[in-house]
């Protein structure tokens, strides 16, 4: 599984990590090929978010696509706007962050 880096160019990353400012740059603003997410069913993972240990070691916790979507329209509840600032304070691994930070700013724009 590949590996990015946000915030750095792949020469300065050591060798097996990329550049995700570099893959984005590449990628924007092309759509996704339909076909290349043909076989990405609802209950596949989306991302990994790591719990903290209180119970035991420090573990990932599988979010899945449904998850992820379901999560994504909270703000639309308090009426979210592009317009808005969100601030996250905690980091992306964290549900918080991650599931109501991230996807809802991307979902509302």
């Amino acid at each position: 599984m590949p590996i990015y880096v946000q915030g750095k160019q792949t020469s300065e990353l050591p060798n097996g990590y990329l550049s995700l400012d570099e893959a984005l740059q590449r990628s924007f603003p092309v759509p996704v090929c339909p076909s290349y997410r043909a076989d990405i069913g609802i209950n596949d993972t989306l991302c990994y978010i790591y719990t903290s240990g209180t119970t035991g070691l420090p573990k990932p916790a599988i979010v899945n696509n449904r998850k992820g979507i379901m999560s994504r329209n909270i703000w639309k509840l308090i009426k979210l706007t592009p317009e808005d600032i969100v601030y996250l304070v905690t980091p992306l691994y964290h549900s918080g962050a991650l599931m109501m930070g991230l996807f809802n700013t991307i979902n509302i724009g």
